[in-house]
């Protein structure tokens, strides 16, 4: 049943007139009826040689002589004025593994309107004995989930280039680059993309990157072939602002999956709010310097002597990061 302002029922049949213009042309619709529920849904065509990239359409609702009018924002999407942004689940891309890949697409440059699309493709070229060979990832489709976001799991490979392709209705392709080569006529260059020296990769498998209170915190971690089994010595650590909850080693071999589970128990934020998860590569000189102060193996239970400043900035270099999201408790602790 459908009310007006003042609460009654509505009586007559409802109709609704569109108008919204693209320039010099527009998309009108007339008298078009209302469901008897209020809810009616109406579709148009964007011409196809419009340059706009964004309008204000208005329609008109009316119950007899009574009529009450509307306006709303329109954004359209151009191919060349679209930008999406690739964000790796922990801040880089890892060849030869699969990675987490979060985006972002805007209308434009100035990053305010989401775009959204579906049905994207990702394009691989890379360098053969014949030449230079182009093709989909088989079985990858990509959409934006909500206002310009989305995800999708992707294996970049050493000398790939990759490219995300949106085609749109009216053939009008926008491409952006995820991983690119610096030249194709050198195939031992490196990948502009993301490090070529990095290892490891890893995601938080807790669905969408919540805990609840007490809930362990779930995490894997995939490596390719770079990791030395001799130097394979991770650590975790999980922080709430500057106070460190969970620091945890984790040994990580060549072409491996590891799977972690870090108690909820120490994970205590009781007020919620997001916590940082960050993994770092112990260095040699960690190795070095532990060795040197005693400890002969270093493991997650070794009582490690006190060391100097300039030793303990040389020991980690940061490896990836991501953040999750702690739910609140129901009482709130002061």
């Amino acid at each position: 049943m459908v009310t007006g302002v003042d609460g009654l029922a509505v009586a007559g049949n409802l109709t609704f007139s569109l108008n919204i213009p693209f320039g010099s042309a527009s998309v009108a619709q007339v008298n078009q009826t209302i469901s008897a529920s209020g809810k009616q849904i109406f579709s148009f065509v964007v011409p196809a040689n419009t340059t706009l990239t964004s309008t204000r359409g208005s329609f008109v609702v009316s119950n007899g002589s009574v009529s009450q009018s509307y306006g709303f924002p329109l954004s359209i999407i151009q191919g060349n004025t679209q930008v999406v942004d690739f964000f790796p689940e922990s801040g880089v891309l890892i060849y030869n593994v699969s990675n987490k890949i979060y985006f972002q697409s805007w209308t434009d440059s100035s990053r305010t309107v989401p775009a959204d699309f579906s049905g994207a493709t990702l394009v691989e070229t890379r360098v053969n004995g014949s030449g230079v060979v182009t093709s989909p990832v088989a079985n990858l489709s990509i959409s934006t989930v909500d206002q310009g976001r989305g995800y999708f799991y992707y294996t970049p490979r050493e000398y790939v280039q990759s490219v995300l392709t949106v085609v749109g209705k009216y053939a009008t392709t926008a491409t952006f680059t995820l991983t690119s080569l610096t030249s194709f006529s050198n195939v031992t260059s490196a990948l502009s993309g993301f490090p070529s020296n990095r290892e490891v990769a890893f995601s938080v498998l807790n669905t969408n990157k919540i805990l609840g209170q007490g809930e362990s915190l779930q995490l894997v971690f995939r490596s390719n072939n770079l990791v030395d089994a001799s130097k394979g010595i991770y650590f975790v650590q999980v922080k709430s602002k500057e106070r460190i909850l969970v620091a945890r080693q984790v040994n990580i071999s060549a072409n491996s999956t590891v799977y972690l589970n870090l108690s909820g128990s120490s994970i205590v934020v009781p007020n919620g709010g997001v916590i940082i998860v960050s993994l770092y590569k112990a260095t040699d000189n960690f190795v070095y310097d532990y060795k040197s102060l005693g400890v002969a193996n270093i493991t997650a239970n070794s009582s490690i002597p006190a060391a100097n400043a300039t030793q303990v900035n040389s020991w980690l270099q940061a490896a990836g990061e991501t953040l999750v999201f702690v739910q609140p408790s129901k009482t709130l602790a002061v």
